[in-house]
Formats: structure tokens, sequence, C-alpha cells
């Protein structure tokens, strides 16, 4: 399973990276790319929650 969430956190890091990439720097106005933004921000929480969920199964790991 940690594997799959490996994947999931670069699969995210590259939905990031595209979403750097294809903002407007011209104009960084939440009206003018508020779907960019929201992208971004879903994939560091997912980026989190991954790496959260990793340190869950160690520490339950451990305890056996």
């Amino acid at each position: 399973m940690r594997k799959y969430r490996l994947v999931v956190i670069i699969f995210a890091i590259i939905l990031i990276v595209i979403g750097l990439i294809d903002l407007d720097y011209n104009d960084l106005s939440w009206t003018n790319c508020k779907g960019t933004y929201f992208g971004i921000i879903a994939m560091l929480f997912t980026i989190t929650a991954m790496i959260v969920s990793n340190w869950d199964d160690k520490r339950n790991a451990n305890k056996n």
C-alpha cells in the first residue's frame, strides 16, 4: 500500500508542476486563475494525506 501512496504523491507533484506552468503570470488574480489555484491546493492536501497515512502505517507496524 505504501508504494501506491508514493505513486499518488508523485502524480500529485506532477499535477502541481502542470498547474504552475498553466498559471497566467501576467494576471494572478483569483478570478483569472481560480481553477488552477484549487487544483494546486487539492494536490497539496492529497500529498499531506498520503504522508500522514504512511506515518500511521509505520506507527501501527511498530506497535505489533
